[in-house]
């Protein structure tokens, strides 16, 4: 009966010294590209990079300036002059009507604010979230990768150039 405990015990030593000899795994490393806030825009959820977003906040009136491409109007936020902007217009093609938020945005040339139907949260993306390009039909030439949780990811290089060209002059009371 020793005999057999004793070998039992030498052959789970034995496993365990296979196991434990093996090399490790080595965990799949994945490349941040940074952080997004996802929200939902003309019944599009979108990743903008967090490095142009400022804040959200109630969007509760603004001032029509019809005829601008883009460009809904004008609002103040604590006492600031902002453009309002039209995201799913200028991202998608597709006009917004009845949202309650605006995200507020901000480039190299100033401040502004765009209207969203919801924000769906922050959270970073790696390369590793993506769906592959090959499965993907990006809805519009200024984003630039699609999430597996159907996030269309926003560049922020891109979307500076659209904001810029979009937006109506800063203005200063100095």
């Amino acid at each position: 009966m020793a005999e057999t405990i004793n070998g039992t015990i030498d052959e789970i030593l034995r496993k365990r010294a296979a196991r434990y000899s093996e090399a490790p795994i080595k965990a799949v490393v994945s490349r941040s590209l940074g952080d997004f806030v996802g929200c939902r825009i003309a019944g599009q959820s979108i990743g903008l990079p967090m490095n142009v977003v400022e804040e959200f906040a109630p969007l509760l009136v603004f001032t029509p300036l019809p005829g601008i491409e883009g460009v809904l109007g004008v609002t103040q936020l604590r006492g600031e002059f902002l453009s309002v902007l039209d995201l799913g217009k200028l991202l998608l093609g597709k006009a917004m009507t009845g949202a309650a938020l605006m995200v507020v945005l901000s480039t190299p040339s100033g401040r502004s604010a765009a209207l969203v139907d919801e924000i769906l949260g922050k959270r970073p993306i790696f390369e590793s979230d993506l769906l592959p390009e090959s499965q993907v039909a990006l809805p519009g030439p200024a984003f630039v990768a699609m999430t597996r949780e159907l996030w269309a990811l926003v560049d922020a290089s891109r979307l500076a150039r659209l904001l810029d060209h979009a937006a109506l002059p800063a203005h200063s009371d100095t």
